[in-house]
């Protein structure tokens, strides 16, 4: 196979096209192809078989802002051929999969809190990391939350200018 082709349809699916082998190539009558889907970083590798002789197919369930390389064999009763020159490519960024941990809020006045989490590793960020965002409002309170928002190098926040001697919901 040959001038493979990619579509993102989503963040973690991608839609993969190619050329079949010219017909003095395909030493057979082609059954099905193999789609080798390799993690680029960890070299952790994938066969799906398409059980067609369809010459594109979708690869769902990837992670999202990570490379693959990407190849394509044609399979005949014999079995598959050579695979094709791999095709690189990233999936696009989503927002982070987990949540921050190990949040404590504490006082630092009658009027403010320092609110402290550990950092998202790089693989959970799902991207390029921008922002920790911060929501927060009065316990016995049903007005709209209060949001700031720090730089992701960031893990802690001082939150200035509350109600005197008041719960808060971080």
């Amino acid at each position: 196979p040959s001038w493979l082709t990619y579509l993102m349809s989503s963040n973690t699916t991608i839609s993969f096209k190619w050329l079949a082998p010219d017909i003095h190539h395909r030493n057979g009558i082609l059954t099905e192809y193999l789609i080798r889907v390799t993690e680029t970083a960890t070299a952790t590798t994938t066969d799906i078989h398409t059980m067609s002789n369809s010459t594109s197919y979708v690869v769902r369930d990837l992670r999202s802002f990570v490379s693959y390389d990407l190849s394509v064999a044609a399979v005949t009763s014999v079995g598959p051929g050579p695979f094709s020159w791999p095709l690189t490519i990233t999936t696009d960024p989503s927002a982070p999969s987990i949540a921050p941990d190990g949040i404590v809020a504490r006082s630092l006045n009658s009027t403010s809190i320092r609110v402290q989490w550990s950092p998202l590793t790089p693989r959970d960020f799902n991207g390029i990391p921008s922002n920790y965002t911060v929501t927060y409002r009065r316990r016995d309170s049903d007005l709209p939350v209060s949001i700031r928002s720090v730089p992701a190098a960031t893990t802690s926040i001082d939150i200035t200018g509350l109600d005197i001697y008041t719960r808060y919901s971080v």
